[in-house]
């Protein structure tokens, strides 16, 4: 069975804010040169419907968190994951190819 998701967007995705425009929020893959920042926050989606976010720790250095994701109508995607509320949150892929992810959190 085909994966409802484009195949560039299974790897680890690290948000460029330097680049967020009008609610978009621009992400760009592991080992991209970002200009220096106190740390990046940055998630992973897994092909198996394994969600990883890196929100920052204690030393500014990513901590995973596990969840999951399921893909909703469209180009959205519901994300859950425990650090956020019951309902999690849900995401809308407005381009995405294997140098950019460019998305909007709705609600």
């Amino acid at each position: 069975m085909a994966n409802p998701l484009p195949s560039t967007i299974f790897q680890r995705w690290i948000h460029s804010r330097e680049e967020d425009q009008e609610g978009i929020e621009v992400y760009r893959p592991r080992g991209y040169s970002f200009p220096p920042a106190r740390g990046r926050n940055g998630f992973e989606f897994k092909a198996n419907g394994e969600f990883i976010l890196y929100g920052l720790g204690a030393t500014d250095r990513p901590e995973p968190i596990k969840g999951s994701w399921t893909k909703l109508p469209n180009s959205q995607i519901k994300i859950q994951v425990p650090v956020w509320e019951n309902a999690g949150r849900t995401m809308e892929i407005l381009f995405c190819n294997q140098e950019v992810l460019k998305i909007r959190w709705q609600g």
